[in-house]
């Protein structure tokens, strides 16, 4: 695997006019540390995001429940006894709320996955982002 990023990284090198000495002894503890670093920050922004999504599928579930609730109790801003029906409004609501959960949900299965893989493989997540910079 490191093969691959050294690869990745001289040809990076060489677009920017770079020359790096791969045979010095301070380059390995160098690409270590900025693995480490990078594999941080990626851990980092993954979990940032797992928990916003947690925070929005709650809310919405709340939302949702609220909503239900409220035609249950016949409220006037959710349904209207005169056309006795769901106002569009909880209507709404209804179809936000759970459009909502669904993203989220499909979401955190993908940025788990990107945890999982800083936990287990960090070198394929910064060669891949390496291979995304390269074009």
């Amino acid at each position: 695997m490191s093969n691959e990023i050294i690869a990745a990284i001289d040809h990076l090198c060489d677009k920017l006019g770079i020359a790096i000495d791969w045979t010095s002894e301070t380059i390995t503890p160098m690409l270590q540390e900025f693995v480490d670093r990078y594999t941080r920050y990626l851990l980092a922004y993954n979990v940032f995001w797992l928990v916003t999504c947690i925070v929005l599928m709650a809310a919405s579930c709340v939302t949702l429940r609220i909503t239900f609730k409220a035609v249950e109790n016949k409220k006037e801003w959710a349904y209207s006894s005169h056309f006795r029906e769901v106002t569009s409004l909880a209507q709404c609501l209804w179809w936000f709320s759970i459009l909502i959960a669904a993203i989220c949900f499909i979401a955190s299965l993908a940025i788990t996955n990107n945890i999982i893989k800083c936990c287990t493989a960090p070198e394929l997540l910064v060669l891949q982002d390496l291979k995304y910079l390269l074009g």
